[in-house]
């Protein structure tokens, strides 16, 4: 028993440098649930539609994490600049989403509190 727990640790040992390798090298992920994209799942989004907002979503997801990375701005500075990345994303997103999928965007965004005008 004792030589098999031996083992058993030799092995974690071995093969936890290769799982947290295999983490790094994965891209970022959001931490906090996907915002916006996991809303636009509950939209029931047309294949032209989700194909429209790709470059749309992509671009945001960048802005995003190029500001995660920017240790320069106050926390203040930064949540300016999220909100206004956001809001770029929902104005070239609007166009794109029928009136019906607009007000359900909405009740979403009022049930999970959205952004209070000034902030």
């Amino acid at each position: 028993m004792y030589q098999n727990l031996i083992r058993i640790a030799t092995l974690s040992l071995t093969l936890a440098p290769l799982f947290a390798q295999d983490a790094q090298d994965k891209p970022r992920e959001h931490r906090r649930g996907g915002g916006i994209h996991r809303g636009l799942d509950h939209l029931d989004l047309t294949n032209d539609q989700k194909q429209k907002l790709q470059p749309v979503l992509e671009e945001q997801r960048k802005q995003m994490m190029a500001l995660r990375d920017d240790t320069n701005l106050t926390p203040q500075d930064r949540r300016r600049r999220m909100g206004e990345i956001r809001d770029a994303f929902l104005a070239k997103a609007r166009p794109i989403l029928t009136e019906e999928q607009l007000k359900k965007m909405e009740e979403m965004r009022g049930k999970r509190g959205g952004r209070t005008p000034g902030r």
